[in-house]
């Protein structure tokens, strides 16, 4: 039970570590107007196939400031502007590796 908890064995930790120059690249491609670097870098169904109630996304973030590890009432100002799907604000995310999370929603 430990061992698939441990993030060593998380798939998304090893796909961010293999892309990781491309995926920081397009961060600093598309730079915010104002503060640290932030980029959504792709979102992926991963309920597909699977019978659960709703729908289960992940979405990889890249955030120089490291925010969107915080709890959303955490959040300085700007995360006021920053919304997921729907005009949700980003739930917390997931340290996978350097200033790339993790964000878990549920549909």
């Amino acid at each position: 039970m430990i061992i698939a908890k441990a993030p060593f064995f998380d798939p998304w930790l090893w796909y961010v570590i293999a892309n990781h120059t491309h995926f920081e690249a397009m961060a600093a491609s598309n730079p915010p107007s104002s503060g640290p670097k932030f980029a959504v870098i792709e979102s992926r169904e991963v309920s597909a196939g699977l019978v659960i109630n709703g729908n289960h996304f992940v979405v990889l973030v890249y955030d120089e400031s490291d925010t969107v590890g915080l709890e959303p009432s955490e959040r300085p100002g700007i995360w006021r502007t920053r919304a997921m799907f729907g005009g949700m604000s980003f739930p917390r995310g997931k340290r996978l590796y350097d200033h790339f999370f993790s964000v878990d929603e549920f549909e």
